[in-house]
């Protein structure tokens, strides 16, 4: 099983030019992934991807694999459309299990900061069920990182245990 994870950034290049079609294209030619990890995918947040969801336009630009995009932040404006940041996982394996788990914020009025999650996705692999964590840690706050990654390390205790 090929797994790549990346940053997207919301899309942008070091060139300041958001292009999805190109980061699927860099993505694809580093390898043929059965899951493609995500993180800073935005919907709707004009500043970052001009409005655009670029969930659906993953999705899009990779047929075949499975779509799981799920927001750490999640608003609406006075017009009532919805804007969204988060993760997202693309699987060409059945994904029998998605799990969405907000992650530990302490102090986050005294630093730059952001809201953070775990997008948990089982998929079935050839050698049995595989459950792929997608995150993206603080990376202002020693403080806050640490509180993520106790309570990842508490998820993958819960999983290890119910698994059982």
């Amino acid at each position: 099983m090929r797994l790549l994870t990346w940053n997207i950034q919301c899309g942008i290049g070091c060139d300041g030019v958001t292009d999805l079609a190109r980061i699927v294209s860099v993505a694809r030619a580093m390898m043929d992934a059965d899951v493609y990890c995500f993180q800073e995918v935005s919907d709707g947040f004009s500043k970052f991807d001009g409005g655009a969801d670029q969930g659906a336009q993953l999705a899009a630009l990779l047929p075949g694999y499975t779509p799981v995009f799920r927001p750490a932040i999640e608003a609406a404006d006075a017009q009532g459309r919805s804007h969204r940041f988060g993760n997202m996982t693309l699987s060409r394996l059945p994904v029998p299990q998605i799990d969405n788990h907000l992650l530990p914020w302490p102090g986050a009025a005294s630093v730059r900061s952001m809201r953070r999650h775990a997008l948990s996705v089982t998929v079935r692999a050839a050698f049995g069920p595989l459950r792929i964590v997608n995150t993206h840690l603080e990376f202002h706050a020693a403080a806050q990182r640490e509180a993520q990654i106790a309570r990842l390390l508490d998820l993958q205790e819960e999983a290890s245990m119910s698994a059982m």
